[in-house]
């Protein structure tokens, strides 16, 4: 699961960055890791695909554990796709859940 998430990073990196990181400052690079992880966590979520996490959503709850196993990937990674905790059906729509602390 790790060498899928990561190889899907490396790839957005070479598609869409073209700076040497070692010559870069910490705030560029972090930058560029952001963007690869996210752009990663569409490439290997899809958004067809995440209707089927939608519409189930709509008859019971849905957690970011379920999302990360429907795309064998892990709980982080599937945050960087959603930033929430879940989806379940609130007053007939689809709406997200979100822990506080």
């Amino acid at each position: 699961m790790e060498k899928k998430i990561l190889l899907a990073e490396e790839f957005c990196h070479c598609y869409a960055h073209h700076i040497s990181q070692i010559r870069a400052d910490k705030h560029i690079v972090g930058k560029t890791e952001a963007q690869a992880k996210r752009m990663s966590a569409y490439l290997l979520m899809p958004a067809k695909f995440m209707e089927n996490i939608y519409f189930t959503a709509a008859e019971e709850p849905v957690m970011i554990s379920d999302i990360a196993d429907y795309f064998a990937a892990t709980e982080e990674f599937a945050h960087f796709h959603h930033r929430v905790d879940g989806f379940s059906n609130v007053k007939g729509n689809v709406g997200s859940i979100e822990w506080l602390e």
